[in-house]
């Protein structure tokens, strides 16, 4: 039995050697990592949520006034998460990485 598709060469290939190839899991694996990041950032925004009546008992404010800090602070978020992934692909892993290190430190 021959296998063929029309941009591939044709193989020989027994049906039985068709069907014990492994599939491909790097999709599955970056598909559950992409949920993973969605998970935890909602779950960011909701501990703030959760929290934002204590912090405001904590500045002497009503709750509403920290609204705009935790508009600002999921907007901020979106913005320099994908930015940080251009950062790091431009400049490379380890100097972006090492940068933030330093920059954690120094607070």
């Amino acid at each position: 039995m021959r296998a063929t598709t029309p941009s591939a060469p044709q193989v020989d290939m027994s049906a039985s050697q068709i069907i014990e190839q492994p599939m491909d899991r790097r999709p599955f694996w970056i598909a559950l990592l992409v949920a993973a990041a969605f998970f935890m950032e909602n779950l960011d925004g909701t501990v703030i949520a959760t929290a934002l009546p204590q912090m405001a008992h904590t500045f002497g404010i009503e709750p509403v006034e920290l609204d705009i800090g935790m508009s600002a602070y999921l907007l901020t978020l979106g913005v320099f998460v994908p930015i940080s992934g251009w950062v790091a692909d431009r400049f490379g892993d380890h100097p972006f990485h090492d940068c933030l290190h330093v920059m954690r430190c120094e607070q």
